[in-house]
């Protein structure tokens, strides 16, 4: 009865005695019996009411069930933190440290936070679906050219911007001819190929940057404008929304999706850094072989 109740009796109390009038104050049906008049401190719920400790006095209050906000608006909570916890299930380490960065510059401390950000603004403000960029990983890194693997969820045309970063033990740039510069700009010699994968519905794609610089920390990312979804697209989109809101308890009927004819993107910052030394593939790419 008194299992998930913290106390400490009074030296002038024993358990045999608290349990006695206990036992009696049910039998009378006595809801005000006051375990504070046992206790020199007591915590927990019992009987319906809520024992705590505040400033160093033992006080109760009566257990009243939370008023929460209306339903729409609980399950467009839930919904957020759902697609946030949804979305970062997709990311690895690397995935994790390039969106930090992104959270800092929307002065947001969560790069999930960010992620559901953009999530709803593109639904917002285009009916836009947010193709979630992710599992991205450094495939073979020269001091000339870099390659990557990634995953999304819809194929679409990507922009990919890219900029130099301070050497990290901080000495001065060197000369090069590289067209890499210290701000963001588009990188027009990258290559990237897509490959959509039928069976689970995402899709894989390879990126290649050229023209680098040997030992040399640089920066890059991907960003895809709202361009229009494929009839296939839009129904895998709607799939993933109905997925998403029938965990929330949605009914089927209650469903009301806007048109979501639009994909727009955008990945986290991944940083690399090159090797001081040229490799074969380096030499033979110089020689254009």
């Amino acid at each position: 009865m008194l299992e998930n109740i913290k106390m400490e009796l009074r030296s002038d109390i024993t358990e045999a005695q608290l349990q006695s009038d206990l036992k009696q104050a049910i039998r009378e049906k006595d809801d005000d019996f006051d375990l504070r008049d046992y206790c020199i401190r007591v915590s927990g719920k019992f009987r319906g009411w809520v024992y705590q400790m505040t400033k160093g006095v033992n006080v109760r209050y009566r257990y009243k069930k939370p008023n929460l906000p209306d339903d729409n608006c609980l399950k467009s909570r839930k919904l957020k933190f759902l697609l946030a916890s949804k979305l970062c299930h997709y990311f690895n380490e690397y995935d994790k440290t390039a969106w930090r960065p992104v959270a800092k510059e929307h002065r947001i401390r969560s790069y999930s936070s960010v992620l559901v950000k953009l999530f709803f603004r593109a639904l917002r403000e285009n009916d836009s679906f947010f193709n979630l960029i992710y599992q991205f990983k450094p495939e073979k890194i020269t001091a000339r050219q870099a390659s990557f693997s990634f995953n999304c969820f819809e194929p679409g045309d990507f922009t990919i911007l890219g900029r130099k970063l301070p050497h990290p033990s901080g000495r001065p740039e060197q000369n090069s001819s590289s067209s890499w510069q210290k701000d963001w700009q588009v990188i027009p010699q990258a290559e990237i190929n897509l490959t959509f994968n039928s069976s689970t519905g995402d899709t894989r794609g390879t990126l290649k940057l050229t023209e680098l610089s040997p030992d040399t920390s640089y920066e890059f990312r991907l960003l895809q404008e709202a361009e229009l979804l494929t009839e296939a697209g839009q129904q895998r989109v709607l799939d993933r929304f109905h997925a998403i809101r029938q965990k929330l308890g949605y009914a089927e009927d209650q469903v009301n999706l806007p048109e979501l004819s639009l994909l727009q993107g955008e990945s986290g910052w991944y940083p690399f850094n090159t090797p001081a030394n040229l490799s074969l593939d380096d030499y033979l790419e110089k020689l254009e072989i």
